[in-house]
């Protein structure tokens, strides 16, 4: 799981990382409005 600082950010290490197809899942919430992102990511 992933966690942001205070800036929102997540910083890591690519060699974590395996080469290949992803689905990066996002939910969050502002008060009590829910939101849901997924996007497509390659790691070569």
């Amino acid at each position: 799981m992933l966690q942001t600082d205070n800036n929102a950010s997540q910083i890591f290490s690519i060699n974590q990382v395996t080469p290949g197809e992803y689905t990066v899942k996002v939910n969050w919430n502002d008060d009590s409005k829910n939101y849901y992102s997924e996007k497509k990511l390659t790691v070569l």
